[in-house]
């Protein structure tokens, strides 16, 4: 008898979320940008943090950043993780100041520490969702 299929936990993707993964999907990384002072934000919200303006638009973001802390995961609590032990899971901070939390992949866990230089892939995981990830930069 063969164990049944576990499938990966996904992220909702709508309301205020919608653009974000709508641009993942194409492979574009996007950041919520206030139009009074520029200052950008992740996740999405109805008002800017900086000046509670809610005049705010999706714009292209860089996808580099660094590694502001991590965590290495050795007994994953979800059954879809337990056969990818040992994972990393990073805070990173991006160059447009917002912090994402997401997998470093590519790398072993030995080889990820504080400020090690991050770029986004995406990773498919479902026919409408694209998770991003993000692998050291060379």
């Amino acid at each position: 008898m063969s164990e049944p299929r576990v499938s990966r936990p996904l992220p909702e993707a709508d309301g205020r979320m919608q653009p974000f993964w709508e641009a993942a999907r194409r492979g574009v990384f996007m950041l919520q940008r206030c139009k009074r002072c520029d200052a950008r934000r992740f996740p999405a919200a109805e008002c800017c943090s900086n000046c509670l303006a809610s005049d705010l638009e999706w714009t292209r973001a860089s996808g580099v950043g660094v590694v502001h802390s991590f965590v290495v995961i050795h007994h994953a609590v979800d059954p879809y993780f337990a056969s990818r032990t040992p994972y990393v899971v990073a805070d990173v901070k991006l160059a447009e100041g917002p912090h994402i939390t997401s997998t470093i992949v590519d790398s072993a866990p030995s080889e990820v520490s504080i400020g090690n230089r991050v770029e986004v892939a995406f990773e498919a995981t479902s026919e409408t969702i694209r998770l991003p990830v993000f692998r050291r930069a060379v």
